[in-house]
């Protein structure tokens, strides 16, 4: 079964492992960053690669409806909401919801 969510094509090695999804809404690029490697939307792949330092994620989105969203796994999470909360990490931290 091929998932197409919008017109932005995902790379090759992410169409292979993300069951069947192969496009989305936002530009990706492929993300390489503490051990893991994901298309992430291109407007929170900064993001991403800081929160990847201390969390593991499940999904994200730059733009739903006018909010960003990160969903960290539940094991992760308070490590993401500390990253969050911390005044060393400022760069789109207001995007992560609790």
């Amino acid at each position: 079964m091929t998932v197409v969510l919008g017109p932005y094509p995902l790379c090759p090695a992410c169409r292979q492992v993300n069951g069947g999804l192969v496009a989305v809404r936002h530009r990706q690029v492929h993300l390489r960053a503490h051990g893991r490697e994901a298309c992430v939307d291109r407007g929170i792949a900064g993001l991403i690669a800081h929160l990847w330092a201390v969390c593991e994620t499940r999904s994200c989105c730059e733009d739903d409806g006018g909010r960003g969203y990160v969903v960290p796994t539940p094991e992760t999470r308070p490590a993401a909401v500390s990253c969050r909360t911390s005044p060393t990490r400022q760069t789109g931290r207001e995007a992560l919801q609790t």
